[in-house]
């Protein structure tokens, strides 16, 4: 799995799959104070009861943001699984760049809900693990960048990284042909030899 794909688009994957998998945990909890007394015992007994769960997950917590961080999840686990499967799908953007912006924006939001979680909340397990899942995918994203100066494109029309196209290697210039040797001049004809003179003929006796 890991000959397909890189580095990097594996770490923003598996950032992308624990972000997601954080929102349906728990994040935050309201805390029910104890007010004493017989209202307080009522109170308590109550919830006993009920089973009632005062926390809440990611989806719950989260006005949009559980939108954000579940698209910023997708996008990320996307590039490494269009490799894994060999998928000929061409993105019209940079898959690193998004994944590094996405999870730079995912870990302030996280770390933002955390420090202003408000009176009476108590944090809960679920948001420490989107925290790492949203570090992961800018972990990734960041991989990709360096990835992509290296000599892989960023989609190459396909799911697969390949690497970049050498230029073609100079052409040789042609040998410079040999001139024709000069030709020969014909040997001049040897004039015919004198044929010998022809005795006359015997003159004719009467």
């Amino acid at each position: 799995m890991a000959d397909k794909t890189s580095t990097g688009r594996l770490v923003a994957a598996f950032g992308g799959i624990v972000l997601i998998i954080s929102l349906f945990l728990n994040w935050v909890g309201v805390d029910i104070p104890d007010v004493g007394g017989e209202f307080g015992q009522f109170a308590n007994q109550v919830a006993d009861n009920l089973n009632i769960d005062t926390s809440a997950s990611g989806w719950q917590a989260l006005e949009f943001g559980d939108i954000v961080f579940f698209v910023v999840g997708l996008l990320a686990i996307a590039p490494a699984a269009f490799d894994i499967f060999d998928l000929e799908i061409e993105l019209p953007f940079d898959v690193g760049l998004v994944a590094l912006v996405g999870g730079v924006v995912s870990v302030l939001w996280i770390l933002w809900r955390i420090i202003d979680k408000g009176d009476g909340v108590s944090l809960k397990f679920g948001i420490f693990v989107g925290l790492l899942g949203a570090v992961a995918v800018a972990v990734g994203g960041f991989l990709q960048q360096g990835e992509s100066n290296d000599g892989e494109n960023t989609f190459a029309g396909g799911g697969q990284p390949v690497p970049a196209q050498q230029p073609p290697a100079p052409q040789q210039p042609p040998a410079p042909q040999q001139p024709p040797a000069p030709q020969q001049p014909p040997a001049p004809q040897q004039p015919p030899a004198p044929q010998p003179p022809q005795d006359p003929p015997p003159p004719t006796q009467l």
